[in-house]
């Protein structure tokens, strides 16, 4: 643990600072600095030294960012689907539908 301490003591500023490059909102560039820590610290074990750990870090917080924007925007189609679904007049929708199947089957 005292490793993660001192890894998080070296490296807190520079993830939050690059984190606040991506994102240019402060609260999340926190989010997204505590997430990569969170990540590290569960995969401290698979870090194999081949290069420099502010840069295993900064992939980390790059990939957190990515995730939050995907959710993001699974979240944002979600929402315009229930506005246009909101403005579909379904009632209107069934009745135009049994018009059509009525002359459908007055001219067969």
């Amino acid at each position: 643990m005292v490793e993660l301490e001192e890894i998080y003591t070296l490296y807190f500023k520079d993830v939050y600072f690059f984190a606040y490059s991506l994102t240019k909102d402060k609260h999340l560039a926190e989010d997204i600095t505590s997430e990569t820590f969170l990540k590290a610290l569960k995969s401290l074990d698979s870090f194999k030294g081949e290069s420099d750990i502010r840069v295993w870090l900064f992939q980390i917080a790059k990939n957190t960012y990515y995730s939050y924007l995907r959710k993001s925007k699974k979240e944002t189609e979600l929402d315009a689907l229930e506005e246009i679904a909101a403005e579909i007049d379904i009632e209107k929708h069934v009745f135009t539908k049994e018009e059509s199947m009525n002359v459908h089957k007055v001219l067969h």
